[in-house]
């Protein structure tokens, strides 16, 4: 069955364009070979047994291009993997550059895998199994994203490969439901990504209808036609994926090193934030994760809670707080409605989403309400 839907998803995902060459061909890269922190190196890897060859000619090297994350060398934890693929071939980070660089990701960039060309499923396979060997990866911790017919392949990827957590599809829907009812898939978290013109915009209520419910599901809609999200909408794609697959799923012990990266990259983002409501809520939700995940923390996380602690105390006593607390309870609720319905009473959520920014107006909340009132009614097709 496997075989049978990557098959059936090359075929879905081929879109007509004039195919550019491969990556030159090369020597598999030794396994020694010297990565650098904070650095992009390109990768041959060759293919073994493991390697499915249903979907056509199986070249022998395949190429990925690899991002190790700036602290690498600093410790021996494991990483979680962004697989990223394109529909034109050599896929880059692209929107995403930023937040995976900050937030210290692995990253794999597919070179071979494009639109209209067998090699996308060969590709991700050898990139899968030589990352797995090359870095410090962490099992049960990997995602990924693609755009367009890159979006379709990418939906594959669980079905041909173990421990897949979430995915940000861009301007396609996955390929189908049944995979994800497959054992291992039924807990996926999707964030699908859109824009207004977009010529595959009714992907987006067709993931709404057919995805089965264990699937956590969101789509936002932004201003644009059929091409790359923007950073900022990526960014939001990431955080919501992030926290549906890891802080509300049951705890792993054994992805003890993802939830402390993880936890790490909260503190980072309190750091940067700017006083008011979003460094708060910030604060709020990274002070639960010791005792969710059972994190062991060293004095300096210790002393950074002590910090983000008495910052929100004082806060909190301050004139703001209770308008801007008011506005974070009913984005929560409203939030929490639009993952329930998973978008089948669309109208009804627009409407909540927009009574939280009226009701709420010059609050941070309130503003996210705002956008996401905004994305809900484009995507019911209801423009300002």
């Amino acid at each position: 069955m496997t075989k049978a839907w990557a098959a059936a998803a090359l075929a879905v995902a081929a879109l007509a364009f004039e195919a550019r060459g491969g990556a030159a061909a090369a020597e598999p890269t030794p396994l020694d070979a010297p990565l650098a922190p904070g650095e992009t190196t390109l990768i041959a890897c060759k293919t073994g047994d493991e390697i499915d060859t249903s979907s056509g000619i199986v070249q022998e090297t395949y190429h990925y291009a690899l991002y190790l994350p700036r602290d690498y060398d600093d410790h021996d934890r494991r990483y979680p993997v962004m697989f990223l693929a394109s529909p034109t071939g050599d896929a880059e980070m692209g929107a995403l550059e930023e937040t995976l660089a900050d937030d210290r990701w692995l990253a794999v960039m597919l070179v071979e895998s494009r639109n209209g060309s067998p090699d996308w499923l060969p590709n991700f396979e050898c990139a899968f199994d030589d990352v797995a060997a090359r870095a410090r990866v962490q099992p049960g911790a990997m995602f990924c994203s693609g755009f367009s017919g890159a979006a379709r392949a990418c939906s594959a990827y669980p079905a041909l490969r173990p421990g897949f957590r979430g995915m940000i599809l861009q301007s396609a829907g996955p390929q189908g439901g049944r995979g994800f009812m497959t054992a291992g898939n039924e807990d996926m978290t999707i964030h699908g990504v859109f824009g207004t013109l977009d010529s595959n915009f009714h992907h987006a209520r067709r993931m709404r209808l057919f995805l089965p419910g264990r699937v956590a599901l969101s789509i936002e809609i932004f201003e644009g036609g059929h091409e790359w999200a923007p950073p900022e909408t990526m960014a939001r794609a990431l955080d919501w994926v992030l926290e549906k697959a890891l802080a509300e799923r049951p705890r792993d012990p054994a992805l003890a090193d993802v939830y402390l990266w993880y936890f790490d990259n909260r503190l980072a983002a309190w750091e940067r934030a700017a006083p008011g409501m979003a460094r708060y809520a910030i604060a709020a939700a990274a002070r639960e994760l010791p005792a969710l995940w059972g994190l062991e923390l060293d004095a300096a996380r210790r002393a950074a809670l002590d910090r983000m602690a008495a910052e929100s105390a004082a806060w909190a006593a301050g004139p703001e707080f209770a308008a801007e607390d008011a506005a974070r309870r009913a984005w929560k609720a409203a939030r929490a409605r639009d993952d329930a319905s998973r978008g089948r009473d669309p109208y009804e959520i627009a409407e909540a989403w927009a009574a939280v920014a009226e009701a709420h107006p010059g609050t941070h909340f309130g503003a996210l309400a705002a956008g996401r009132a905004r994305s809900t009614r484009w995507e019911t097709g209801v423009y300002p």
